[in-house]
């Protein structure tokens, strides 16, 4: 029996891989690329956005984990700007968390597990929330390049209390915003 006989009749390809074997690739759809909101983001979002989906099995969307100091090694970059782009990713409706990160009682961490919108979840279909990234630009609140926020727990002046949140949503009240 020759050889290529052989490979074929166990189930495997000339290349030696089994038949049927999925080959790695990361699966962008053009009229994705063809959106407004993909189009808007930096090269840095979009590279993250390939890292991000590279794991996607089929079955495991809003479970796909993936820490920024991962995927700052993965794609080179620091992890400010790392942190940058899944904020990005976000605002622009491409991905959404669905777990956040923490560390354990024993010391091993666990990343933040996200979601892809151009792809289903629990059986539903597709959100493709990027779809509505002009109107989204209103609804969520960003921080300016520069702005300070300071630190939850800080005292107001005027009552001494103590602050908890920004108007905004992303912090403590500053001292001049206190109720």
């Amino acid at each position: 029996m020759s050889t290529a006989n052989n490979r074929q009749g166990r189930g495997i390809n000339r290349t030696g891989r089994a038949k049927g074997a999925i080959q790695p690739f990361v699966q962008i759809l053009k009229h994705t690329l063809k959106e407004p909101a993909w189009k808007d983001l930096s090269y840095g979002a979009r590279s993250l956005y390939i890292a991000v989906k590279s794991y996607y099995r089929g079955d495991n969307n809003g479970r796909l984990f993936l820490s920024v100091r991962k995927a700052s090694e993965e794609l080179g970059a620091s992890r400010s700007s790392t942190e940058r782009w899944f904020q990005e990713l976000i605002e622009h409706g491409f991905i959404v968390p669905t777990g956040g990160g923490f560390l354990g009682g024993d010391g091993k961490g666990t990343a933040t597990s996200w979601r892809l919108t151009e792809l289903g979840f629990m059986g539903e279909q597709p959100t493709k929330d990027y779809k509505d990234w002009p109107n989204m630009k209103n609804r969520i609140p960003s921080r300016k390049s520069g702005q300070t926020v300071t630190k939850i727990g800080t005292a107001c002046h005027e009552n001494r209390d103590t602050c908890h949140e920004n108007r905004d949503g992303f912090g403590p009240k500053s001292p001049d915003h206190c109720p």
